[in-house]
């Protein structure tokens, strides 16, 4: 599934980058005081929960198919799966806790904001 590539393009990571632009693009719109009974609130919110669950599904995808830490290519052998893993596990918490989340649980969420970065590791001609 990781290494599905059609025309020499990988569709996994091209799909999870694609969502990571798009989620970014959400929280970007999205800000604390916005009125939670409008549509476009309700939708950005939603969309937040939808890409916290591709996330979590591409972490386990990515944990079975590259072993946790042990194996030559292990998930937590790599910086960027370590940012993503941390990230992922704060979306998992806010999730569990709700919206209403506490002071501390935001402050983390400004974790996501890192995401864009792995956009740039990937592509060399952004380094």
């Amino acid at each position: 599934l990781l290494k599905i590539q059609v025309k020499g393009i990988n569709i996994f990571d091209n799909f999870i980058l694609l969502c990571i632009l798009i989620s970014t693009l959400c929280m970007a719109l999205d800000y604390p005081r916005r009125d939670p009974r409008d549509v476009g609130t309700k939708i950005l919110r939603t969309a937040d929960t939808v890409f916290a669950v591709i996330f979590i599904i591409e972490m386990v995808i990515k944990l079975v198919a590259m072993g946790f830490f042990f194996l030559p290519g292990g998930y937590l052998r790599s910086g960027w799966n370590w940012l993503d893993g941390i990230v992922v596990c704060v979306s998992v918490m806010g999730l569990v806790i709700g919206p209403g989340g506490g002071g501390f649980l935001k402050t983390l969420r400004i974790l996501r904001a890192l995401r864009p970065l792995r956009v740039i590791s990937r592509n060399p001609n952004l380094k």
